[in-house]
């Protein structure tokens, strides 16, 4: 396995790159790797060819994903860019092998990959494919805790149920990768406590940075990645009844 992202610490906006290259044969695997430095760390990952992206996942926290690109005509780039916090990242490619449980299981495998031999029916109908996946149904993020950020992990629509203690609290919207992801956050148990959702791309592209929304018990906020830029969250309050914009 070559290294294409030599291991190096990046703070936020920073950006790493791989010298292009041109893959032998025509399909690539690369896995992607970022170790935490600070907290809430996020990273987006690119493979590039000279005028657009050929696939994209996000990093949160420590961990590790692959990405797999084929039938490439061109040189191809690798990219790293710490969206927040700051991680030490190294980027490296292979043949990329068997697909894993829990590389279904956490959307860290792209089409690509499903589409390679080496991963057969059975493995589909009998590792982590579950059927919320299959038909639909919201993907379950786990509650980060307080202060902590909500990151969606894959392109489709997932769902947070936020529980809370006795004192205030917030949540921070993690920043999409992709025009059309949903985010869904829903008020859980409270135990007196208040909590309180930040973005940093304002809501419903006119917001100021670090807009606010606020959720009691039963709440329901609906988020989804649209607009110009793919990093911009909107919520439309009509659709999030009890929900208190700033």
């Amino acid at each position: 396995m070559a290294t294409r992202i030599a291991s190096q610490v990046l703070t936020v906006g920073e950006v790493a790159d791989a010298t292009a290259w041109t893959p032998t044969p025509e399909r690539l695997t690369v896995t992607f790797t970022a170790v935490e430095v600070t907290a809430t760390s996020v990273v987006r990952c690119l493979i590039k060819d000279p005028v657009r992206v050929l696939a994209s996942t996000i990093l949160n926290g420590s961990s590790t994903k692959k990405l797999s690109v084929e039938g490439l005509e061109t040189a191809v780039t690798v990219h790293m860019e710490q969206l927040q916090g700051s991680s030490q990242l190294t980027a490296a490619d292979g043949t990329g092998g068997d697909i894993t449980a829990d590389e279904i299981a956490t959307g860290a495998v792209t089409t690509a990959e499903i589409l390679d031999l080496a991963v057969t029916t059975a493995k589909i109908d009998t590792e982590a494919v579950t059927e919320a996946k299959r038909d639909g149904t919201p993907i379950v993020l786990a509650d980060p805790g307080d202060g902590n950020a909500i990151t969606p992990a894959t392109k489709g629509t997932e769902i947070c149920t936020i529980t809370v203690g006795t004192g205030a609290e917030t949540r921070v919207m993690g920043v999409p990768d992709h025009i059309g992801q949903r985010l869904i956050i829903v008020g859980g148990t409270f135990g007196g406590g208040s909590l309180t959702i930040t973005v940093a791309a304002g809501w419903q592209g006119g917001g100021a940075a670090d807009d606010v929304a606020t959720l009691t018990t039963g709440d329901v906020l609906i988020a989804e990645a649209c607009g110009a830029a793919a990093t911009d969250w909107r919520a439309v309050p009509e659709l999030c009844p009890g929900v208190a914009f700033a």
